[in-house]
């Protein structure tokens, strides 16, 4: 090892992949002495402490056991944020003088195989047959930890995907401000303190987090002339479910199971009060995601199926409703603050095919803030909550029943284990 240049500790989230997980950073690291830390679930401690001695390994907290990625990367940014804090108190500083902590940690999957800068070696020289050359994470990290005013002004940075298209050689460092997402993101612990993982979801909690962290006017950069590679690896990475539908047998609540292949998403749903015993032994959240992304073209929001310029409208949170739907995600806050004119003034032109108001938060989702949108003639809406009580209390509070359609038979429940609690949805049509 080495005395290392670097302050940036590395902090990389792993499930099922202590075999064949791209743990090893010495070589990318030039053999330098560095922080690198990684964040397991509890029953996984074992296995990765048998293949990888040398490694720091961190068990997550017992009550995420079977959350997805979202909950990892949550814990992880807790622990930074922690961590961030307790150096500070340390180290006797607090950022009024200048002095302070470094504040940024790189959160790194366990699939990063190569880094490239696309930089030309001789910008004056028009070499058109240039290559990208490889790089290590090492100097990336380093030319980064010296932009001017990065720790004060920048929430967020990533870099471009790798493509096996041979990218033109850059004359010159190019950045934009694409939301941070990616196998690799620094993320600044100190200017991103306000925004956190959504520590429900399986899938897509880093776009959902990048997306929530510009709608609160927060710097993002991408570097394009820097790209990471990732490798595919077939196991692990997220928690995975089989989906086999189960009933609970007479009197005694234990499962029984009968091996089925799901291929329909009307499956995931159930109504409720329904004698239908069947059910997937699978969290409620993971249901709920797998519904949304299948079911929203062709049944929650067919009017605004391949239709980009009537997008479906999302308060605060970014959720995939599959290939078919475009979405428009805004800041529930950031309306209130702009007020009804300047709302209007800018999105008064956008129609939109469909709402989906995703665990809202009662404090900023208004009815006055809804009644500003405008929505065509046969826009959907969907309604999720945490229970059913919540459902009825928000279908009240935001007099949804003024502008939106709704039948009894439109209330669903996410099939999972009666013996646990789900996620219920509504749905409706516009007036």
């Amino acid at each position: 090892g080495g005395e290392s240049p670097m302050k940036t500790p590395l902090m990389m989230p792993s499930t099922g992949r202590h075999e064949n997980g791209l743990l090893n950073l010495q070589h990318t690291m030039e053999d330098k002495d560095h922080i690198h830390i990684v964040f397991v679930h509890q029953h996984e401690m074992a296995l990765y402490h048998k293949s990888w001695p040398n490694h720091v390994i961190v068990g997550l907290p017992l009550e995420c056991e079977y959350e997805g990625v979202g909950s990892a990367r949550f814990f992880i940014k807790e622990f930074a944020t922690d961590n961030f804090f307790a150096e500070r108190k340390r180290q006797g500083v607090d950022g009024s003088t200048g002095c302070d902590v470094w504040p940024f940690i790189l959160m790194i999957d366990d699939s990063c195989v190569t880094w490239q800068d696309l930089l030309k070696s001789h910008p004056q020289q028009n070499h058109t047959e240039e290559q990208a050359t490889n790089t290590s994470l090492l100097k990336i990290i380093t030319q980064v930890e010296a932009m001017p005013n990065v720790a004060t002004t920048v929430g967020a940075i990533t870099f471009r995907p790798f493509s096996s298209k041979t990218p033109t050689p850059l004359a010159a460092p190019s950045v934009d401000h694409t939301p941070p997402t990616g196998p690799a993101v620094l993320i600044n612990i100190l200017t991103t303190a306000n925004t956190q993982f959504d520590r429900r979801k399986y899938s897509n909690e880093n776009v959902d987090w990048g997306i929530r962290l510009q709608l609160e006017g927060i710097t993002t950069l991408r570097l394009n002339h820097i790209s990471v590679a990732r490798k595919r690896i077939e196991n692990g990475g997220r928690p995975s479910f089989k989906l086999v539908l189960k009933s609970l047998e007479e009197g005694n609540g234990a499962a029984r199971v009968r091996p089925c292949r799901i291929t329909n998403y009307s499956r995931f749903v159930t109504a409720p009060d329904t004698e239908d015993t069947q059910f997937l032994s699978v969290p409620a959240q993971f249901l709920l995601e797998l519904y949304l992304a299948q079911a929203a073209a062709t049944k929650l929001f067919q009017s605004a199926a391949d239709k980009p310029d009537n997008p479906v409208l999302i308060l605060d949170a970014y959720v995939n409703l599959g290939p078919r739907i475009s979405v428009e995600c805004l800041s529930s806050r950031k309306l209130q603050q702009e007020g009804k004119e300047r709302v209007r003034a800018k999105r008064g032109s956008v129609k939109y095919g469909g709402l989906l108001l995703y665990f809202s938060d009662a404090e900023t989702v208004t009815r006055e803030l809804l009644q500003q949108f405008d929505f065509c003639e046969d826009a959907q809406l969907c309604l999720v909550c945490q229970d059913r009580n919540t459902l009825r209390q928000e279908l009240v509070r935001l007099d949804l029943e003024e502008n939106w359609r709704f039948k009894l038979r439109d209330e669903l429940q996410t099939a999972n284990d009666p013996r646990e609690p789900s996620l219920f949805l509504l749905t409706g049509k516009h007036d």
